[in-house]
């Protein structure tokens, strides 16, 4: 419990400097957004020293308007999330409309200088990068395959639909979308499953042989899903 108590008494110590010659006193989150990186210390204050905090924190600004230090690799590296911060990157817009993903290190102190990325908000509401988004981005899932109804994943199923004649070269099996495709060993795995947002995954399991992997570096977002890195977390 010491470390805390000493970080959030270096910062009150921070905060509590200026003021006393009738100068506006120092907000470190004045005309900043929840979870926008924030510095304890004035630009201008030479004497203030920002407190040292371990590599997965950073300070940002909380939804009280305090500059606050926050785990945000527990967060998945995204400041708002870590800070309790309501989702903003797209709040009020409509599937399809454009998004900004700000990568994690922006909620570093000093903050990195890596630009943001383009993305586009799909139809759970979360900011995807993609640009532009693929055909059928905003088209409702398609309902399952008539004889995937009711069955779990890896389930036995019949392409040409249920009590019909469908020869096929390879066995067919549900998926996790209710689909009906071609059993493989792989069929079943989730590639985020006990993961948290913004932790790295694979399309194909570890152990898969034959599954051919892209090249694109890969996260899980905020809806459980393995997209391009990095991953929308608010």
């Amino acid at each position: 419990m010491r470390a805390p108590i000493l970080v959030l008494a270096l910062l009150a110590a921070g905060a509590s400097r200026g003021g006393c010659d009738g100068a506006t006193p120092y907000e470190p989150c004045a005309a900043k957004a929840c979870g926008d990186a924030c510095r304890t210390c004035a630009p201008d204050d030479a004497s203030c020293v920002e407190p040292a905090l371990p590599p997965s924190m950073a300070t940002v600004c909380d939804p009280r308007g305090a500059c606050t230090p926050v785990d945000v690799m527990a967060a998945g590296g995204n400041g708002p999330a870590a800070a309790g911060c309501a989702a903003a990157a797209c709040a009020g817009k409509p599937c399809g409309e454009a998004c900004t993903i700000d990568p994690p290190c922006r909620a570093a102190t000093p903050p990195c200088m890596v630009p943001s990325r383009l993305g586009h908000c799909d139809g759970t509401g979360a900011c995807v990068a993609v640009d532009p988004p693929p055909p059928g981005f905003c088209l409702p899932p398609p309902p399952p395959h008539p004889d995937c109804v009711g069955k779990a994943c890896g389930d036995a199923c019949n392409p040409c639909g249920p009590e019909r004649t469908c020869p096929t070269l390879i066995p067919s099996a549900c998926d996790r979308f209710g689909s009906c495709v071609g059993e493989v060993p792989w069929l079943c795995y989730d590639p985020c499953g006990g993961k948290a947002c913004g932790a790295a995954c694979t399309a194909c399991p570890p152990d898969a042989a034959d599954c051919a992997e892209t090249m694109v570096v890969k996260a899980c977002d905020a809806t459980g899903r393995c997209v391009p890195a990095p991953a929308a977390c608010d």
